[in-house]
C-alpha cells in the first residue's frame, strides 16, 4: 500500500453506483460489502477502468447501480477509448456476506451480485484474471488505472487488515 500512496496519481473516490475510465491514470479508492466492482485494464494501451454496482438487475435508466449495466458501460466507455476487446485483463472484488439473508431468499445480494459478474463477464468473453470475492468482511479497493494493479484491505471490526 505505501507504493500505492508514493504514486504521484490524482486521487480519485468511487461511489457506489459510479464508474471511471479514464487514459490519465489515477488512483480510484471505493468501499465494498455486498457490492461488487469489477476492473478492467489493457495493457498495450496501458489504461483501465472500475465500476461499483450496488444490485444484480435494476431499471436501464440506473445502469451504473447493477452490475449488468455497470459492467456493459465500462466496456463500452473502454472500447471507445481504444482498448482491444481480446487484450482486456478482467478483475473481480466484492459481494461480502455483510446483510442478513431473509428466510425466502437463497443466496445473499453479495452471491446475487457475483453470480451476475461472473456470468456476463463470461458472456462477454472478458478473461478474468483476478478476484478477491465473498466472504464476511468488507473490503476497501484501491485500483491504479495506469498499471491495472489492485490494493485490497479487508475490514474487520473497523479495522484494516492488509492483504498480499
Amino acid at each position: 500500500m505505501k507504493r500505492f500512496r508514493q504514486l504521484e496519481l490524482r486521487q480519485i473516490y468511487l461511489q457506489p453506483g459510479e464508474l471511471f475510465v479514464d487514459k490519465q491514470p489515477a488512483l480510484v479508492q471505493t468501499i465494498l460489502g455486498s457490492c461488487v466492482s469489477v476492473t478492467l485494464f489493457d495493457r498495450r494501451e496501458g489504461f483501465g477502468g472500475i465500476c461499483h454496482a450496488l444490485l444484480p438487475t435494476g431499471k436501464p435508466e440506473e445502469a451504473e447501480r447493477h452490475v449488468d449495466g455497470a459492467i456493459t458501460l465500462l466496456l463500452d466507455r473502454m472500447l471507445r477509448l481504444g482498448a482491444s476487446r481480446t487484450l482486456l485483463e478482467a478483475k473481480l472484488f466484492g459481494g461480502s456476506r455483510v446483510l442478513g439473508v431473509p428466510a425466502s431468499q437463497q443466496l445473499t445480494v453479495g452471491e446475487q451480485n457475483l453470480a451476475r459478474a461472473r456470468e456476463l463477464l463470461k458472456n462477454l468473453k472478458l478473461r478474468l484474471l483476478a478476484d478477491d470475492t465473498g466472504g464476511l468482511r468488507g473490503r476497501v479497493l484501491f485500483f491504479n488505472s495506469g498499471s491495472g494493479e489492485v490494493f485490497i484491505r479487508k475490514v474487520r471490526n473497523n479495522t484494516l487488515n492488509d492483504i498480499h
